[in-house]
Formats: structure tokens, C-alpha cells, sequence
């Protein structure tokens, strides 16, 4: 969820009209990053029980808003499916230059796959030193469901995570 908040704050500075989505329904936390309630929120759209207009919130930074889960989670991803986010992405698309969607991690639930497909491009979040093998899984499932895996971040480095260059060469004063 912080990568997706900081991508969102990079575009803006770049002068991007961005919207951050949080669409991980399981857990979502990003309105608590951003200081917002969690509802009204794109689930509330796909209900008709609010509008998009009600949904985006300011970030308090120029070009960032942001729409949170909304009031029906708890793990009620079928809302996805019954209701096509299609529509209302379509239409926050003509509002902004880009969209980012925070999503629920793809080997646990099938609803990331979904969201991939409709996308135009999905980055995998994936923590250092944790075993490679679930991160190619991810990659491979996200390819056979027909996305578009721009890249990778690897979050969660720590300094003796480093490869390839000496301590010396960074420190000041050593030649």
C-alpha cells in the first residue's frame, strides 16, 4: 500500500493528475496512509450508494486524490465481480492521467487476477529475502491471465540486503 501512495506522490510531483484506489478489499489500509475515512468508497459506486465525486479525496498533495475500499469489505470481493469496475474506472479515467490500484496479493486471491485483466499495466510488489519461487508464480499467473506486468518492486531492503559494492567505497573520505 505505501508503494502504491508513493507512485501516486511521484506522479503528481511530476505534474500527473493521479488517483490512488484502494481495491484491496481483504485488507485495506490505504485510507489510514492517506488520513481519510474508508467510506464512502469505490465499492459504494458499484452499489449506487454513492457517486465518484463523493469518493475522491484530497491528499493534501497537488494532483494526488485518492478513493478508498468503502463500506463493503471485509473480504466481499464478489462485489467485484458482480458489479464491473469497468464503468467506473472508464469514467475516472477521464478525470486523471493516471490510475493506481492498490490490490490484494495475487497468490491468495483470485480477485487480483480480475483486476489485473483490466488494467493496462501491473507492477508485483514483492519483500527482500523472501524465497523467488512465489514472486515467478505471481508473474506467471498474472501472464496467463492475459496482463501486462510492467515490473517489480522489491520493498523491505535493508542495508545487508547490498550487493556488489564495498561498504569503503560509500563512506566519506575513503579513496
Amino acid at each position: 500500500s505505501t508503494v502504491v501512495l508513493n507512485l501516486g506522490t511521484i506522479m503528481a510531483f511530476a505534474a500527473r493528475s493521479t488517483v490512488c484506489v484502494d481495491l484491496d478489499l481483504h485488507h485495506p489500509q490505504l485510507h489510514e496512509l492517506v488520513g481519510v475515512p474508508m467510506a464512502p468508497g469505490f465499492t459504494d459506486v458499484l452499489a449506487g450508494e454513492a457517486t465518484l465525486a463523493q469518493c475522491l479525496q484530497p491528499t493534501g498533495i497537488d494532483g494526488l486524490r485518492f478513493i478508498a475500499a468503502g463500506s463493503r469489505t471485509g473480504g466481499r470481493a464478489d462485489i467485484l465481480a458482480a458489479s464491473s469496475p469497468l464503468a467506473v474506472l472508464a469514467e475516472l479515467g477521464e478525470q486523471c492521467d493516471f490510475i493506481i490500484i492498490d490490490s490484494t496479493p495475487v497468490l491468495d486471491f483470485a480477485v487480483s487476477l480480475e483486476l489485473a485483466r483490466v488494467v493496462e499495466a501491473c507492477v508485483l510488489v514483492v519483500r527482500a529475502r523472501r524465497p523467488a519461487a512465489p514472486a515467478v508464480q505471481a508473474i506467471e499467473m498474472l501472464v496467463h491471465a492475459g496482463a501486462t506486468v510492467a515490473g517489480i518492486v522489491v520493498n523491505d531492503v535493508l542495508p545487508e540486503d547490498r550487493v556488489g559494492a564495498s561498504v569503503g567505497y560509500y563512506e566519506e573520505g575513503v579513496s
